[in-house]
């Protein structure tokens, strides 16, 4: 409970002084139930008052900044792909942009290679 004691006083001050700094956050008003680690998430512009909360909590809050957690220690997990590729029905010029081959043949996977009108790239 001596953490929570002395977290939820930073809160509190940090609502009054960094407004919008705090996007989600345990109720100060609240005392029942208040278990580390606390979660907190922090807006994309507050690094610096992750960094002190870190500091002066360590492992008693988990922390996010934005999007992501901090510290961070490990790059972000990457999104899992929502559909498997289209094969392509026929040879089409690949996109300049994309690191391919300048051809591909039927049967070659959309959206790497290739770009048909039945696959991803379609629709761009």
């Amino acid at each position: 409970m001596a953490a929570w004691d002395e977290l939820k006083v930073v809160l509190v001050r940090l609502q009054d002084e960094q407004p919008g700094v705090l996007m989600s956050y345990p109720m100060p008003e609240v005392d029942k139930g208040r278990v580390p680690p606390f979660m907190i998430w922090l807006a994309p512009w507050g690094a610096a008052t992750a960094a002190e909360l870190h500091r002066q909590f360590g492992d008693d809050v988990k922390l996010k900044v934005g999007a992501l957690p901090y510290p961070l220690s490990a790059p972000p997990r990457p999104r899992p792909a929502t559909a498997r590729p289209l094969a392509c029905s026929t040879p089409r010029k690949s996109r300049l942009s994309w690191t391919a081959r300048p051809w591909s043949g039927p049967g070659t996977t959309c959206g790497t290679a290739c770009w048909c009108a039945t696959g991803p790239a379609a629709n761009s």
